[in-house]
């Protein structure tokens, strides 16, 4: 029996959005899928917190990787929305280029957006090497 694993990517930068998290998602999809082979991972994206929102509760994601600073709604509110929400997530990520806020609550982990340009250059590069 397969499961499915629902990954909600929220944010407001369309190039980085496309360009660098989408195929680091990927990548972590593919991992997924390796450790578990009945895995099937859906990616779904918002442009900014207010769409996410609405997102999050029509698919609720086992897992929300969400930009910090976005028009509407912010990353920070979203978060807060998520938090008291019937619903939970495995995991909230946040990914910004700002300072993490530790007193900010529900956050699993707080990645800059520079370690995602880095580990997406890193896999460019492997990729590259073995053709």
């Amino acid at each position: 029996m397969s499961t499915i694993t629902n990954i909600l990517a929220v944010d407001d930068d369309p190039i980085f959005l496309k360009t660098f998290l989408l195929p680091v998602l990927s990548i972590i999809s593919n991992k997924l899928l390796l450790t578990a082979p009945n895995t099937l991972t859906t990616i779904n994206i918002a442009h900014d917190g207010y769409e996410g929102w609405n997102l999050f509760k029509k698919i609720k994601p086992d897992i929300v990787f969400t930009d910090r600073q976005m028009p509407r709604m912010s990353g920070d509110e979203l978060v807060t929305n998520i938090i008291t929400y019937e619903y939970q997530p495995k995991a909230i990520i946040m990914i910004s280029n700002a300072k993490p806020d530790i007193h900010l609550k529900g956050i699993t982990k707080f990645i800059d957006k520079r370690d995602v340009l880095n580990m997406f250059f890193e896999t460019k590069k492997q990729k590259d090497k073995t053709g």
